[in-house]
């Protein structure tokens, strides 16, 4: 007679697929991940050691105009401070920028932001900062 015919009822273990492929492709997003957060950790501490850097020879130079010295641990909390204070200041400027619908931050978004302080506001404004 020929072929059998297949059967309209299918085996229910054939079409089951091993889990193995998506245990393994979700272990690969997790890899993906860590790496992602592991490289964005260690451009932060790049960059909180070259603000330290500044700071210290801000500090050296302070030292030499004022006469007075200051600590290893006040250079430390003072970038520490200066970082957290730039972070916010990013936040900020990003939601000015979503909010006005730019594509790019400009210097209106940094002004607004000035307003936080006084003497930061006056300085700026009465800079020539290109608009």
């Amino acid at each position: 007679m020929g072929r059998p015919k297949k059967s309209s009822v299918e085996n229910p273990k054939a079409k089951r697929k091993p889990s193995a492929p998506k245990q393994v492709q979700d272990a690969i997003e997790r890899h993906r991940a860590d790496e992602a957060v592991a490289a964005k950790e260690e451009k932060t501490q790049k960059l909180k050691t070259s603000l330290r850097a500044t700071t210290s020879a801000i500090c050296l130079d302070l030292e030499k105009t004022l006469g007075q010295q200051f600590s290893p641990g006040f250079v430390k909390a003072m970038s520490e401070a200066s970082y957290h204070y730039a972070e916010s200041v990013v936040k900020d400027v990003e939601a000015f920028r979503k909010h006005a619908k730019r594509a790019a931050p400009n210097v209106d978004d940094v002004k607004l932001c000035t307003r936080r302080s006084k003497s930061l506001m006056i300085n700026i404004l009465m800079s020539k900062l290109p608009v």
